[in-house]
C-alpha cells in the first residue's frame, strides 16, 4: 500500500533542493528510506543540461561508473535501449542475457555493488524532456518481487518528484500549467485511490465524463497516465498529497 505520509515528507524533501549539489544527498537520503542498493537518474534530454552528454545523479561506487565508462558499456546496455522507448517500468529480470557483452554487464554490476535487481521507470515531461529513474537492490527473485509489487508506484511518483528537484535545482523553468477546477477535483480523488467509477458517483457525474476530464488533466499537465498527472500535480502544487 502506497504510503502517502512517507511520500509527503519525500516531496517536501526535495522541494527544499535548491542546488545541484543537493540532489546527490537526496538519492542517498531516498536509498535509506527505502533499504535499496543504490539509485540512479539520467536525463537525456533535458534543456541546458544534456546538450553534450546526459546528466548523471547516482549513488554508485565511483568505480564501476569508470568500469562502465570504460568498456563503453552504454553501447550494450538493455536497461538503457529499452527504456528510452518505453513509458512503463522495466524489471531487469526481463532482459535476455544471451550477448556475452550484457551478461558481463549485468555480472560484473552485481561485482561493484550495484544489486542484482533492478527498475527502472522513464520519466516523459510535457516539455520533451526524457530521464530515467532507476532503484537496485539485492534480494533474491521472490523479495524483490513483492517489493516491486508494494512500492512500484512509490517510485514512480518520487521518480517525477526528484525531476522535479532537478529541474528546480537547476534553474529550468517551464509554462505554468493550468487545470479547470473540476479536473483538480477528479485528479484529487483519483490520488485518494478513488476509481472513475467511484469519482463518479461521488460527484454525482458520469464514468465518461470522469475519464473526459481525467484525459484533460493528463494532456494538459503533458503526462503519461493517470500516475503520472497525479505525480506532476502534485508536484506542481495543483492538488495536495493525500492524507
Amino acid at each position: 500500500m502506497r504510503n502517502f505520509q512517507k511520500l509527503g515528507e519525500i516531496q517536501e524533501t526535495l522541494r527544499q533542493i535548491t542546488e545541484a549539489c543537493m540532489l546527490k544527498a537526496a538519492l542517498l537520503n531516498l536509498r535509506e528510506r527505502y533499504e535499496l542498493q543504490n539509485i540512479a537518474y539520467l536525463a537525456l534530454a533535458l534543456p541546458k543540461l544534456t546538450r553534450q552528454e546526459p546528466h548523471i545523479e547516482v549513488t554508485y561506487d565511483d568505480d564501476w561508473v569508470a568500469h562502465y565508462t570504460h568498456h563503453d558499456y552504454v553501447k550494450v546496455d538493455p536497461v538503457l535501449h529499452h527504456s528510452v522507448r518505453s513509458i512503463l517500468p522495466t524489471d531487469w529480470r526481463n532482459f535476455s542475457r544471451k550477448d556475452k557483452r550484457v551478461d558481463s554487464l549485468f555480472n560484473e554490476s552485481v561485482q561493484f555493488g550495484v544489486g542484482n535487481q533492478g527498475l527502472t521507470i522513464p520519466v516523459r515531461g510535457g516539455n520533451g524532456e526524457l530521464a530515467l529513474f532507476s532503484v537496485t537492490a539485492e534480494e533474491l527473485d521472490d523479495s524483490w518481487q513483492k517489493r516491486i509489487h508494494e512500492y512500484v508506484s512509490d517510485y514512480q511518483m518520487i521518480a517525477f518528484y526528484f525531476h522535479e528537484a532537478v529541474l528546480a535545482a537547476n534553474g529550468i523553468k517551464f509554462d505554468s500549467v493550468h487545470l479547470a477546477p473540476r479536473e483538480l477535483e477528479v485528479l484529487k480523488w483519483v490520488a485518494n485511490g478513488k476509481t472513475a467509477n467511484d469519482v463518479a458517483t461521488i460527484l454525482n457525474i458520469s464514468e465518461h465524463t470522469v475519464r473526459y476530464y481525467l484525459e484533460n488533466a493528463r494532456y494538459r499537465l503533458g503526462a503519461l497516465n493517470q500516475t503520472h498527472a497525479v505525480a506532476r500535480a502534485i508536484a506542481k502544487n495543483l492538488i495536495a498529497i493525500p492524507e
